[in-house]
């Protein structure tokens, strides 16, 4: 790669780096020769670079103030291997989880499977009302799916729990239960309307009451 910038005109060459020192080095030249200073430089009229420091160590401290900020995550790549298109397994995703207990309202058939467990239902009251949070369809092994759908099945009935009911494709397909099972689940976070994002099931949690599952502050 070639770019010419800087005050002075400087035209630095950085070619594809193969070990750690060569990616600082190539980050370091870039910097060196303007392309990193304040919020961006532009250089000639199509391109603009900004450098961010290499957080070398600290993961753990990193990851954590990521969370602390709302955060979705952090990306971590290995310093030693080159960058490469694709998917790669020098890269790491490392998402930010939250936890918290919903209340069962209902489940649905797992795809391809009338008797299997797709996901269930979930919700948290406010007031008097259950208000509809979002399926939880994953974290499941095949003992624990067959397990749930049975106790499920125990406790279901016809009307629907959740005020106001999901609306689309759920009212017609969705089971309904008694709201009578409290559940664990991670999640990145609520939506602003209080629907979870990549929910994955934890475990019933027995002792607690469905009405002290209570709506939060998203």
């Amino acid at each position: 790669m070639v770019a010419e910038g800087g005050d002075d005109g400087v035209v630095a060459e950085v070619t594809t780096a193969t070990g750690d020192d060569d990616v600082i080095a190539r980050s370091e030249l870039f910097y060196s020769v303007g392309f990193g200073e304040g919020d961006g430089d532009q250089v000639g009229a199509a391109f603009t670079f900004g450098y961010a420091e290499h957080v070398e160590g600290r993961g753990i401290d990193v990851f954590e103030q990521a969370c602390s900020l709302g955060l979705e995550g952090i990306i971590s790549k290995r310093r030693d291997l080159p960058y490469q298109p694709g998917r790669r397994d020098s890269w790491r995703k490392i998402k930010c989880l939250r936890r918290g207990l919903f209340v069962v309202g209902g489940f649905t058939d797992q795809e391809g499977a009338q008797k299997g467990l797709g996901a269930l239902l979930v919700g948290r009251y406010d007031g008097k009302r259950l208000v509809y949070c979002g399926r939880v369809g994953t974290g499941f092994t095949h003992t624990v799916a067959r397990d749930l759908r049975a106790r499920l099945e125990a406790i279901e009935q016809p009307a629907c729990p959740f005020d106001p009911a999901p609306s689309g494709p759920l009212a017609r397909t969705g089971h309904w239960v008694r709201p009578m099972l409290v559940c664990e689940a991670t999640f990145i976070e609520q939506t602003s309307a209080g629907v979870l994002r990549a929910p994955a099931f934890q475990g019933i949690k027995t002792g607690v009451k469905p009405r002290e599952v209570v709506v939060t502050a998203t």
